[in-house]
């Protein structure tokens, strides 16, 4: 620890010392009390002073009176919990991704509970504080776990039409790259569309527009080869179709052998010969005028139907 980060330790260990001093007094009341200590906790958390953090919330008095002092310190405490990983706190070891993904869902909770209670600004303040524990899990294989994170983060300052811009688009454009994993693509270009509306400077215009180009060819293969695949099925009918006929043509030179064995035979024997259809032996057979059997004809008429 460095000379200034022991000068800022003492000064604030002096700080709660005066604070717990005056409510010991009776010069503070718990509301007052209470706020100051949350102030200095939050002071704790930006300059990873953990431990002077975590005796800010043991001194406090509870039962909280106020609602949304009980949610903004749901959102510390959560903050606190992932923070006390130290070196780890960026790890993606196993025992220290359980605690932030603990972290995550215990905020998310009461950010959940917050929206029906609390006021917009502690709103706000608990979508930040799930945002900055959500930020390490942006990784290709491991952002669609936390999915309901950044829906709730969009859902919760696009209902209150939050000032913080970037913020918004920034969790659009996380939120679209999680349903373009999971090829939820519709959903995914209209998040990248609300981040590119959102994007304030242009910061991550080129990403956005790459992305949304992406999708769209995506798109259009799928449309392609849905088309495709009509056309298969459609040939594949055909040809099934065929195959059926194929498998009826032998049956049917049995039958037709077995009722006029001559006048069949002679007929398949003019149709190989001469390739006619059925009106060109019709004529055939008046100009020879042999005198064949009426029920011959059945037979040998069916087949020709069959392989023309």
């Amino acid at each position: 620890m460095s000379c200034e980060e022991i000068n800022l330790s003492d000064t604030i260990s002096s700080i709660l010392s005066k604070i717990v001093e005056g409510r010991n007094l009776g010069k503070l009341d718990s509301d007052t009390n209470n706020n100051l200590l949350l102030e200095v906790l939050i002071i704790n958390l930006q300059h990873r002073l953990f431990t002077l953090a975590q005796h800010c919330l043991d001194s406090m008095e509870r039962p909280f009176t106020d609602v949304d002092f009980e949610f903004r310190i749901k959102f510390a405490e959560a903050d606190l919990s992932v923070k006390k990983l130290g070196k780890d706190e960026q790890s993606f070891k196993k025992s220290a991704l359980n605690v932030r993904i603990k972290g995550i869902t215990t905020c998310q909770d009461a950010l959940v509970a917050s929206l029906k209670e609390c006021n917009s600004s502690t709103i706000q303040s608990g979508c930040i504080t799930l945002w900055n524990l959500c930020l390490p899990m942006l990784q290709p294989n491991l952002r669609n776990q936390i999915d309901d994170s950044l829906k709730l983060i969009a859902t919760a300052l696009e209902d209150l039409q939050s000032m913080l811009v970037l913020l918004r688009c920034q969790v659009h454009v996380e939120l679209a790259k999680c349903y373009k994993d999971q090829e939820r693509l519709i959903e995914a270009l209209e998040n990248f569309s609300k981040a590119l509306n959102l994007d304030p400077n242009g910061q991550y215009k080129e990403t956005i527009i790459y992305n949304m180009k992406c999708i769209d060819l995506k798109t259009n293969l799928y449309k392609n080869q849905n088309q495709l695949r009509k056309r298969l099925d459609f040939f594949w009918s055909k040809q099934a179709a065929r195959n059926a006929k194929a498998k009826l043509q032998p049956l049917l030179l049995k039958v037709g052998e077995y009722l006029a064995p001559n006048t069949f035979n002679w007929g398949i024997k003019e149709l190989s010969e001469n390739s006619m259809n059925c009106s060109s032996f019709i004529v055939l057979r008046d100009k020879n005028k042999k005198k064949k059997k009426y029920s011959a004809l059945i037979p040998l008429l069916l087949l020709m139907l069959i392989l023309s």
